[in-house]
C-alpha cells in the first residue's frame, strides 16, 4: 500500500483509541461496521449473512474492508487471548465492547494482496 503511515499514525494518536484499523470503501465479502465517528461496532459477512454487534450504536453503521494495517497501543496486549493462532477480527470485536477501535479511512490509496502469488508481479511493477 502507499498509505501515509504518518497520518495514520497521527489520526491514532488524536482518537486516543486502544487501536486505529485502517480501511477502505472497497469489494470485500467481510467487513468492519463503524458508526458516524469511525468507532468499531461489528462485522458483517456479505456473503453469509453473518452479523456481530460489539457495540450499540444510535447512529446508522457503514461498512468498511479492513486493509489489514493497524497501528494499536501496547495496552491491547492484555486483550489478547492465550492461544498461538487467533483472529483479529474476533480480537478487535473483543476489545471494541470494552475500548475504542477507531477506522481510518484512505480510500484515495493503493492497496494489493502480496499475499496471493499471482498479485506479486503486480507489486513489484506497481511500486517499482
Amino acid at each position: 500500500s502507499n498509505i501515509n503511515l504518518k497520518k495514520l499514525y497521527e489520526f491514532h494518536l488524536k482518537s486516543e483509541s486502544i487501536a486505529t484499523l485502517a480501511v477502505q470503501e472497497r469489494k470485500s465479502s467481510r467487513k468492519f461496521l463503524f458508526d458516524d465517528r469511525m468507532v468499531l461496532c461489528g462485522w458483517k459477512n456479505e456473503k453469509s449473512g453473518e452479523r456481530i454487534i460489539s457495540v450499540e450504536s444510535k447512529s446508522e453503521l457503514t461498512a468498511y474492508s479492513f486493509s489489514g494495517i493497524q497501528i494499536i497501543d501496547p495496552k491491547i496486549f492484555k486483550y489478547f487471548p492465550d492461544k498461538l493462532i487467533f483472529s483479529l477480527v474476533e480480537l478487535y470485536l473483543n476489545v471494541s465492547a470494552k475500548e475504542n477501535v477507531t477506522g481510518y479511512v484512505h480510500n484515495d490509496d493503493e492497496l494489493m494482496d502480496v499475499g496471493k502469488v499471482e498479485n506479486i508481479k503486480g507489486a513489484e511493477s506497481f511500486f517499482g
